[in-house]
């Protein structure tokens, strides 16, 4: 299953607080790709 989560408004504490608790849920379920986006 593939979950896609995109909203342009907002405040930037909101984006970063769902950033970080989607990245933790990732990892305790051992899934997701870790991207170097300084090289894109």
């Amino acid at each position: 299953m593939e979950i896609t989560i995109f909203n342009t408004t907002g405040v930037d504490i909101q984006d970063l607080a769902t950033a970080g608790l989607a990245v933790r849920r990732a990892k305790e379920k051992g899934v997701g790709v870790r991207v170097n986006i300084q090289k894109i």
